[in-house]
């Protein structure tokens, strides 16, 4: 009797993870194909500077909330919010920003520095805020890539700030037959990757330009008095 108890236990497990490896399976079939992505498409370079880096502090990278997420936000003509189905950010976009900020810096011979900071005052020091980072619906049906950074440059002490906002169309990439299909359609999908790739890496130049030029500024501007 024990012996017959025994092998029905027996049957009912195989049968029990079979039955489990088979759902396991039909799950994975019925899934859709999640693709994820870097903001950072271009990769860390060597730069021969002049000059000794000039070091900056990165403060803090903030986002607003609707942004602070790593799917990939659409935002409609009536201000409906919806996500993509088929892709996503490998993180944050605030934390891939701040790898984007450290490449482009040093491609433009600045150094970044990151907390825990050394005592004392920061000369120079920059604040950023991701305000917009989207996929906008216009007319048509048709898509474009929005990237709006706030930024709070401090260069011994004086304060410069403002936003930096950059668009682009999805369909006006090259070599790209682009269908406004969102849910679907992966030329779509993977141009409006890129364009927001685009639009950010644009961004983050600007406002590394700025920095720098705020940092010339300061440093002439004692030999204007």
């Amino acid at each position: 009797m024990r012996a017959t108890a025994v092998k029905i236990f027996s049957l009912s497990s195989a049968l029990a993870l079979l039955l489990q490896g088979c759902l396991s399976i039909n799950l994975k079939q019925m899934l859709p194909e999640i693709r994820t992505y870097d903001l950072n498409a271009s990769s860390f370079e060597i730069t021969q500077c002049a000059k000794p880096l000039t070091e900056v502090r990165l403060i803090s990278i903030l986002s607003a909330d609707l942004f602070n997420t790593k799917e990939i936000v659409f935002k409609a003509q009536d201000g409906q919010i919806t996500h993509g189905k088929h892709q996503k950010w490998i993180d944050l976009p605030r934390n891939m920003l701040k790898t984007m900020f450290m490449q482009e810096a040093q491609k433009a011979c600045l150094g970044v520095a990151l907390p825990p900071y050394g005592a004392g005052a920061p000369t120079y020091a920059v604040r950023f805020t991701i305000l917009s980072f989207s996929l906008l619906e216009k007319e048509n049906s048709t898509y474009r890539a929005e990237f709006a950074l706030g930024y709070d440059i401090s260069v011994k002490g004086d304060s410069h700030s403002g936003v930096i906002i950059k668009h682009e169309n999805i369909s006006s990439l090259e070599n790209k037959t682009t269908k406004t299909s969102k849910d679907g359609n992966q030329d779509f999908q993977e141009s409006a990757i890129q364009s927001l790739q685009h639009v950010s890496e644009q961004a983050m130049q600007e406002a590394i330009f700025l920095i720098k030029k705020a940092i010339e500024a300061q440093s002439v501007s004692p030999l204007k008095k």
